[in-house]
């Protein structure tokens, strides 16, 4: 099989994932020299790209017989009008051997039209960063109720929502329900909202100075790896997770997530998840139960902006008021899901190596 890197992929993510075939068992079978495989983190550049282009002469020469595009992470590619440019460029390129292209998303969507592009949804690389985190829980009795905190949270870019959900929990007196780490691996000690990331993502503008908080045992030497992992000694003295992700706009129509909206199912806890709004149609859809019995659903999928991110906190909130006996009593009842939504998301890493590996030699 051919491997390239696509020429505009950061040499740092490029190396974080270049065991990842390994990781699939790739090493471990046959597989056809007349294969592509380019991993991408941003699918427009590629798609009019120099590199694409070189793949389109080798196909002609009979060297390809087929080249997939792997996302190694969220493609991003939410909004239709984006759909369409690429799928133009594509076509452009590759003109009748565009039935050798196939291209995976790591994203849930339902309205993309991709027309005559072969697409796959999956978790892109990120499957490997899940099942690192399932390893690394196994050797933890995960269902330990000797726990002091209501909530685990970690957030290391500053993007709005987090900015504002720190300011959030500080107002309102709730750092002590949390264990909790925000922007660990960000150079200065404190955050301003001139120091966010994406824009202002619709917020508006609010003043401060947020304090850089690590957790006692965190050390971050590969901002890009380490942050991914959870933290056991934080994670079982927590009963819930509060999990912020990355893309949280887009409306009902499009879910990207990050290894972020995994990590509940991981650590075997119940969680609030602020992202898009149809990440809990998403989740469903995957197989995995929600903690409707807990949480306030409604509020993680609310369409506007503003009011979902009110709901959200109101939700929050009333759980840190519970007793934290309370909050321990909940955490039993929803065991059997936890142990199921664990099973299920086992069986979703273990068929990704399986569908990569049938995508390449089939």
């Amino acid at each position: 099989m051919k491997y390239l890197k696509s020429i505009l992929q950061s040499e740092n993510m490029f190396n974080q994932f270049q065991n990842f075939e390994e990781w699939v068992g790739l090493s471990n079978i046959d597989i056809p020299n007349n294969i592509c495989l380019i991993y991408y983190n941003n699918l427009r550049n590629l798609s009019e790209s120099q590199l694409l282009k070189r793949c389109s002469e080798k196909i002609k020469l009979g060297d390809y017989t087929k080249v997939i595009l792997f996302a190694v992470d969220m493609d991003w590619v939410a909004k239709q009008e984006d759909v369409d440019i690429i799928t133009n460029n594509l076509n452009d390129t590759f003109g009748e051997n565009i039935d050798k292209i196939v291209l995976t998303l790591c994203s849930r969507s339902w309205i993309r039209d991709w027309k005559n592009i072969n697409t796959i949804e999956n978790f892109g690389c990120l499957s490997m960063v899940i099942d690192r985190n399932i390893q690394l829980t196994k050797n933890f009795d995960l269902l330990n109720l000797d726990r002091e905190k209501h909530f685990i949270t970690t957030n290391n870019e500053p993007r709005p929502i987090r900015i504002y959900l720190y300011d959030y929990l500080i107002k309102n007196n709730l750092l002590d329900k949390f264990e909790y780490s925000f922007f660990a691996a960000q150079p200065n000690d404190y955050i301003t909202w001139e120091d966010r990331v994406g824009g202002d993502d619709g917020f508006e503008k609010i003043t401060g100075k947020f304090p850089k908080k690590t957790f006692d045992n965190e050390i971050i030497k590969d901002k890009n790896y380490d942050v991914q992992l959870v933290n056991m000694k934080h994670e079982l003295n927590s009963y819930f997770s509060l999990l912020m992700e990355t893309n949280y706009m887009n409306g009902g129509t499009y879910y990207g997530f990050s290894e972020k909206s995994f990590k509940g199912f991981a650590t075997k806890k119940p969680f609030m998840l602020w992202a898009s709004p149809s990440a809990p149609k998403g989740l469903t859809e995957m197989g995995f139960k929600l903690y409707d019995k807990i949480f306030d659903i409604e509020a993680m999928s609310d369409n506007s902006h503003n009011m979902r991110m009110n709901r959200f906190f109101d939700d929050l909130k009333r759980i840190c008021d519970l007793p934290i006996n309370q909050i321990r009593n909940m955490y039993i009842d929803s065991i059997d899901t936890i142990e199921y939504n664990y099973n299920n998301l086992n069986r979703l890493i273990e068929k990704e190596k399986e569908d990569l590996i049938n995508l390449i030699t089939k």
